[in-house]
């Protein structure tokens, strides 16, 4: 807005009144208009010419010219600030405004004059809106600007392969095309930070809007100042740059076993790829890698090391109609402390396509799903462990991603004493194609080292389902607290695994509606004999807080706790139950049980018929009862248990069961 500033002159104006002549003073208005000229577009260090000027007032008029706002970075001064005719050299692409002041005295006005500064085309002049041309190499620090507001007009077009050898910064909204196989190549000495915002993103894309149309981008630095963040990388991909052959993609990461780059990639979608939406190759790394989305790329929405796995997180997807809806990983995992794997909120799943070596602790988070390549395999050595623990819901799953009988993968190997090697709630299929080192048998599962298994199963194998060198390596019970099926030569290997010893009376039996519900362990709390209370506190058994099993339990001294609950059906609608809890010693000769007892409750209630209700105390006695354990098949579950199994004397039978 225009500030006019006003001041008094006098004039003399000669005036005849009554034949006297006198001189009287009249105040009049003198304004300044300062007149900066017109806006202009030039393009990067050619020299902006300034040509001010004023109305209004009468000379002398002072000038003098600044800088309002310019692009970030920028040092350039004006020459000759003072005069109406100056000049500067622009240094930066982007937007300078320029204010001219002009003043007499206490009169003074202000103009401004915009500047736009564009690349240079290397082969002419660019029409106004069609975008600067990068086409050569950065080789000094570079802002690129938000030229245009419409987001439909390209700021800048990519005509040649460029490499990056200082630091780029790359403003929010701004649109950078590529031409067909040209690329974007981050050097050892370079970075790139593009950090756009949620309203504002920055795009890198292709001038045609087909998949594998330019090359992509490429980085080979591990600067800090590598950001990728709220941007968009589309269609690139088309072909592998000389650094990285053979490997195309929309973000590359270069790297090998010994050098290594690293970027932080947050809030980014990278789609339309002509390869991989991200390639991480060698020692290359994230500093951060939150909620970005791939989609529709030729091949996997991203490759990442097994190095660098723990830094994917669980909100990022994966699974949007790429050529494989997840991560493609193998090579080796060394860390110097444990670390986790995620499963993701989409479902992605993990494509082994190299043999996955594990050195150090990993712990694989439920729903995790891993998908292996023909004959590849996983392997856990030296300090390493792998602790893949599951629930019924969401198991850790290792399949073949091609199940036909060409694509069975090779197994998984414990070759760790580590105690914390786990497969709990898995499921481990379709493997078993070649033996390992050191086995003469095949089989889904092999260990060497140690391995803790329970409550997974095991189902489509080219050899046996679990491989132990020796039976003390593997739990016991791996055959009967695991689910087995479709082998070619049997679950469980030597054979002592399949048919082990029976346990001893010492532990925990439970009652069949208990097995059923997955409650192994008897409550003992089913009476409280100190206060008189039942079911602590319950309507009735099955009804109590944090719920248990009912059953036998045996401890290693003899004393046994007995708990009985039983569900009696006399009319329709009428709620009858009987509970027993006894306390004693147990005796055992031979196939017999001897039950001292020292304490029996007994309860029976009928809500239809409440006079028959009988809540007592029982006198202790010595229950002699024959009895076997055996193993038996759960048909509800496909697992197997052990049965205890007792015959009274008229030759009916009860059990109760175990893992």
């Amino acid at each position: 807005m225009k500030k006019l500033i006003l001041f008094y002159l006098s004039i003399i104006i000669v005036l005849s009144l009554n034949g006297c002549h006198e001189e009287i003073s009249f105040p009049i208005i003198e304004s300044i208009t300062a007149i900066a000229g017109e806006d202009q577009e030039v393009w990067l260090n050619s020299e902006v010419l300034l040509y001010g000027s004023s109305e209004g007032a009468t000379d002398p008029v002072e000038f003098y010219w600044s800088f309002r706002s310019k692009p970030e970075e920028s040092t350039t001064e004006i020459v000759n600030p003072h005069q109406a005719d100056a000049s500067f050299n622009p240094d930066k692409v982007g937007e300078y405004i320029l204010e001219l002041k002009a003043s007499k005295g206490e009169l003074f006005d202000l103009d401004e004059l915009k500047v736009i500064v564009h690349f240079k085309d290397n082969e002419g002049p660019n029409e106004p809106g069609n975008g600067n041309s990068l086409f050569s190499d950065i080789d000094q620090d570079l802002v690129l600007e938000d030229v245009h507001e419409d987001p439909a007009i390209p700021d800048y077009i990519v005509s040649a392969e460029i490499a990056v050898n200082a630091k780029l910064t790359i403003k929010p909204g701004v649109v950078i095309q590529f031409e067909e196989n040209t690329g974007l190549k981050i050097n050892p000495l370079g970075s790139i930070n593009a950090k756009g915002t949620i309203n504002n993103r920055i795009f890198f894309t292709g001038k045609e809007k087909i998949k594998g149309f330019w090359k992509g981008i490429l980085i080979y630095s591990n600067s800090e100042e590598n950001v990728l963040e709220n941007v968009s990388i589309s269609f690139g991909g088309s072909e592998s740059f000389q650094e990285m052959p053979f490997i195309k993609g929309n973000l590359i990461l270069q790297g090998d076993q010994i050098s290594a780059s690293a970027i932080n990639l947050k809030n980014s979608t990278i789609s339309e790829s002509g390869g991989y939406g991200l390639y991480l190759a060698g020692k290359s790394y994230f500093n951060v890698f939150e909620n970005n989305n791939f989609s529709n790329n030729l091949l996997a929405a991203a490759y990442v090391p097994a190095g660098q796995l723990h830094k994917l997180n669980f909100h990022s997807r994966f699974n949007d109609n790429n050529g494989f809806n997840g991560i493609e990983t193998g090579g080796e995992l060394d860390h110097y402390e444990a670390i986790q794997w995620t499963a993701f909120n989409d479902r992605s799943a993990y494509l082994v396509s190299s043999d996955l070596i594990i050195k150090s602790g990993l712990k694989i988070m439920e729903g995790a799903i891993f998908e292996m390549i023909a004959n590849k395999m996983i392997q856990i050595e030296g300090n390493g462990y792998l602790d893949a623990t599951g629930s019924e819901v969401n198991r850790v799953v290792f399949t073949a991603r091609d199940k036909t009988l060409n694509g069975f993968w090779k197994g998984i190997h414990f070759n760790s004493l580590s105690l914390n090697n786990k497969l709990i709630r898995t499921e481990v299929s379709y493997a078993g194609s070649t033996k390992f080192s050191g086995f003469d048998k095949k089989g889904n599962v092999l260990v060497s080292g140690r391995l803790l298994t329970r409550d997974s199963r095991f189902h489509h194998g080219l050899g046996y389902g679990v491989v132990a060198q020796q039976p003390n390596l593997i739990n016991s019970d791996v055959a009967t607290s695991n689910i087995f099926s479709d082998f070619s030569e049997g679950f469980a290997y030597p054979e002592v695994l399949n048919n082990p010893e029976p346990p001893s009376i010492v532990g925990d039996w439970v009652d069949w509606w208990s097995l059923n519900e997955e409650y192994y362990t008897v409550d003992t709390k089913l009476y409280d004999k100190t206060n008189n209370i039942w079911f602590k506190g319950g309507a009735d058994p099955w009804n109590m807080t944090a719920q248990q099993g009912f059953g036998l339990k045996v401890s290693e001294s003899g004393k046994f706790i007995w708990t009985i609950a039983e569900r009696h059906h006399f009319d329709p609608g009428c709620i009858s139950y009987s509970a027993e809890f006894i306390t004693g010693t147990i005796q055992v000769t031979n196939s017999l049980l001897t039950f001292s007892q020292d304490f029996w409750k007994s309860k029976f209630e009928n809500s239809c018929a409440p006079d028959q209700n009988v809540d007592e105390q029982i006198t202790p006695g010595n229950i002699p009862i024959k009895y076997e354990i055996n193993r038996v098949f759960n048909p509800n579950s496909g697992k197997v248990f052990w049965e205890l199994k007792f015959t009274n004397p008229d030759n009916s039978t009860f059990s109760y069961f175990r893992l």
